[in-house]
């Protein structure tokens, strides 16, 4: 069976077991629109306001546009931190994101099968960020390296000794928790 066939609800019902790949970007799409969703508010303003400014013949910036600018930097920044929260320490605390709740996936640490802790799903976040930025195809590599992976972990997975595993058929806690 490859990753993108159909499960059986046996295959499912097995916690513990490795995530498939399609549960897994599943989880990742539902993630990705909720950070995306996240950001659009202050990514927008931020875009309106240097249009605002590029428009005019002077290219001065007014008293208003100043303020937008300013609220906008600052909601990204908020986005950033919160992303570090959400998907990274609040990851690493639960061991699930909403798009793994939906998935009914979790991570866990190798060592203990239980969820890995907040620092260990920071490292985990930012990790691809900072070895793209050295390596510029390693998110790529990451992202795939499941299909042929025998544990179904990503390179990152196995750097912080973690993995996404089957939480069971369905999880008790909603969604967006």
């Amino acid at each position: 069976m490859t990753y993108f066939e159909s499960e059986s609800d046996e295959e499912v019902k097995q916690a513990g077991t490795p995530a498939r790949y399609g549960l897994r970007v599943k989880a990742a799409l539902i993630d990705f629109v909720i950070g995306m969703a996240a950001v659009a508010v202050p990514a927008i303003g931020l875009i309106f306001a240097i249009v605002s400014i590029a428009e005019r013949d002077n290219n001065t910036i007014t008293s208003g546009e100043g303020w937008a600018i300013f609220f906008s930097a600052l909601g990204l920044l908020f986005w950033l931190l919160w992303q570090g929260w959400f998907f990274g320490y609040r990851q690493g605390k639960s061991g699930t994101t909403p798009g793994k709740r939906a998935a009914g996936i979790r991570l866990v640490s190798i060592k203990t099968g239980e969820v890995p802790g907040g620092g260990t799903g920071v490292g985990r976040l930012m990790l691809p960020y900072l070895i793209n930025s050295f390596v510029g195809v390693y998110w790529v590599i990451d992202l795939l390296w499941p299909l042929w992976d025998d544990e179904n972990q990503r390179l990152t997975d196995k750097i912080v000794s973690t993995q996404v595993v089957l939480e069971g058929k369905g999880l008790d806690t909603p969604v967006l928790s």
